[in-house]
């Protein structure tokens, strides 16, 4: 016998078909990457990184809410990778260029 996810088995106790429906569907990227960093860190978030919008269910929303995530961890290196990243995917993205400018204007300047 098959053994079922956690999320068919909470399907089966509550008998509903709608949860189980919703157990089948992928995980959305930005949680996919989150899990990525977090397990791996910044490489491994990069290299499975999406390289084109298609990717992105939520467009260049995706990856800026992963920088903020990653900002608001006082890791603004990091942050500033993924913003980089948003806008070579994104070419453009006001809302990430905002943020790429504010990240690097938070770093210590270099000597």
């Amino acid at each position: 016998m098959p053994s079922m996810s956690e999320c068919e088995q909470t399907a089966g106790l509550i008998g509903e078909k709608r949860f189980t429906e919703l157990c089948k569907q992928p995980t959305p990227i930005l949680a996919q990457l989150w899990r990525i960093y977090e397990e791996q860190g910044l490489d491994a978030t990069l290299g499975r990184a999406p390289q084109t919008g298609d990717g992105y269910s939520g467009g260049a929303t995706d990856l800026l809410k992963l920088a903020e995530a990653i900002l608001v961890r006082g890791k603004r290196d990091d942050a500033i990778a993924i913003l980089e990243r948003n806008l070579r995917v994104f070419p453009g993205d006001v809302p990430s260029e905002k943020a790429l400018v504010e990240a690097r204007a938070a770093l210590p300047a270099r000597r």
